[in-house]
Formats: C-alpha cells, sequence, structure tokens
C-alpha cells in the first residue's frame, strides 16, 4: 500500500462526513459538484476566463452551487455558480480570513499554529539537490530541460537563505507545519475542513501514521483525534 501524502477530511455541523470513506469525495455534502469552472479571479488576473475540471480533481468538496470549497493538498478553491473567484495555497499566515461580500467568510488558518525549530546543518550543492528531488538526476541538467525548471531553481536558492538564517540563529530554523484548518458558514450550517500533507479519512490509517509519520505535532493530533471520536 502507497504512502499517504496529502488528503483532507470535511465536517458539517458536527458530522465527519467522509470518515473511513475514499480519499476522493464523489461529490460535495449536499450531493453537487461542478464538472469544471471558470476562474474570474478580477483584476486582470492571467488565469481569467480559463477553464479548470473540477468534478474527480478534488479530495474534498464542500457546499452547494451557490458556494462550493474544494481542496487538493495545500490547495483549496472558492467557487460560485462555476466561477472560481478565490483560491490559495499553502496559507503563508498563521490564520487569515477571506470576506464573501453577502455569501460567507472563509477563514484558513494552520492546524497548529505554534512556531518549531529545525535544526539545519547543510543546504548542499545543487547537483545534491536535484539528485535529492529528481528521479534519475544526474545534478549537470540545465534550468532550461527541466519543467519548471525555474520554480526548482527558486526552492533551492530559498533553502540556502533558510540554512543561511539558520546559522545566523544558533542552528534553528522556524517553521509551521503543512497542515491547515478551513471553515466558515453557509446556508446555517458550520463547515470545518482540515487539509494537508499526511491528513487521511481512514481512521485506520490514521492510527497508524499519527504518532512517527508526518511531524504531527502533539496539538494536530489532539484536533484529529477529536474528529474521529478518540
Amino acid at each position: 500500500m502507497a504512502m499517504i501524502d496529502y488528503g483532507a477530511i470535511l465536517r458539517v455541523e458536527g458530522e465527519f462526513i467522509n470518515k473511513n470513506k475514499d480519499m476522493f469525495m464523489d461529490a460535495s455534502d449536499t450531493g453537487y459538484v461542478c464538472k469544471s469552472a471558470v476562474y474570474a479571479l478580477g483584476n486582470g488576473d492571467e488565469y481569467d476566463g480559463t477553464e479548470v475540471p473540477i468534478d474527480g480533481n478534488y479530495f474534498v468538496y464542500a457546499g452547494d452551487e451557490d458556494l462550493l470549497v474544494v481542496f487538493y493538498k495545500g490547495l483549496y478553491k472558492v467557487i460560485l455558480h462555476e466561477k472560481i473567484v478565490l483560491e490559495g495555497w499553502n496559507n503563508p499566515f498563521a490564520s487569515e480570513t477571506h470576506y464573501l461580500d453577502k455569501i460567507a467568510n472563509i477563514t484558513v488558518s494552520h492546524l497548529d499554529k505554534n512556531m518549531y525549530c529545525m535544526p539545519m546543518e547543510s543546504s548542499g550543492t545543487w547537483r545534491e539537490f536535484m539528485k535529492e528531488i529528481w528521479s534519475g538526476a544526474t545534478g549537470d541538467e540545465k534550468l532550461s530541460e527541466l519543467d519548471d525548471g525555474y520554480k526548482i531553481y527558486k526552492r533551492f536558492v530559498k533553502r540556502c537563505k533558510n540554512v543561511y538564517r539558520t546559522n545566523r540563529n544558533g542552528g534553528c530554523y522556524k517553521y509551521r507545519t503543512d497542515r491547515y484548518i478551513a471553515t466558515w458558514e453557509h446556508k446555517g450550517k458550520k463547515y470545518e475542513v482540515i487539509f494537508g500533507c499526511g491528513i487521511d479519512p481512514n481512521e485506520r490509517v490514521w492510527n497508524r501514521i499519527k504518532n512517527d509519520s508526518y511531524g504531527f505535532t502533539d496539538v494536530e493530533r489532539e484536533i484529529i483525534d477529536g474528529w474521529f471520536g478518540g
């Protein structure tokens, strides 16, 4: 069985909707899901007008045609009548609230808002970095030869900067985990979605991974245990 990477779990009015079900929901809690949606972010965004598939591509669907929120990995999209009006990825803030006029206020927070310390000794070389993240890489590849080469290089630069900060701050890089919780109310119902690395709707899987995989914190374990009734 493959290791869990990312997932999402949904609770509506306190009821765990996708508990012990497949990783990918077939439809939302109301039975609704749109086949596709069009970006309508406004402000001249380059994605405006781009149509993207929705049905079958997200772990959790929550809501109805008037307000559908979907989740995949660290990504969430807010869809109104098949128009994507908001999206976020790996929320950089401890907590952030999006205000949708006369529709809903959607708050996205780190599941554990605490900062933790990670010791980092060396960033390594570009060759070592390439071999680490890319199966079969020699380390001699040019950026132009790689899909998303510029993004990969930015990751390497970011690692080097983190190591520099680490060394200046006594060998400690502060971070928050990559697990999040989104909450909002819609048509009198309270919605909650936990999403991110290592999140799985299967209780048996959760009990197997929670103590020695993915770096779950005590805060995160307590919250997710509560969802499963532990």
